[in-house]
């Protein structure tokens, strides 16, 4: 499990931007709890590839139906959400 922070890492704790055990090659799976337009978790996966994972897919839980699955379309990862905004109703 790997936690990745999009913006500058902060200066307190171990001041890094990946936490966790990264392997260069390793293939990863990126979750997401919520995906609006999907630019913090395409950073993300930009951020991985620069530590050398190879990121095989996204999986989100809410899909807010704003942009987001045609941006990973668009960056050519694989993409799917466990509930869309629609599914629930909202």
């Amino acid at each position: 499990m790997l936690i990745v922070r999009v913006e500058a890492p902060k200066e307190h704790g171990t001041s890094k931007q990946i936490e966790g055990s990264l392997v260069s090659g390793e293939q990863v799976v990126l979750i997401e709890d919520v995906v609006t337009t999907g630019g913090a978790a395409l950073a993300a996966i930009q951020i991985l590839g620069e530590a050398g994972a190879q990121v095989i897919t996204a999986l989100a839980v809410v899909d807010r139906e704003q942009g987001g699955a045609a941006a990973f379309a668009a960056a050519g990862v694989p993409y799917q959400a466990l509930f869309t905004k629609t599914d629930l109703g909202l």
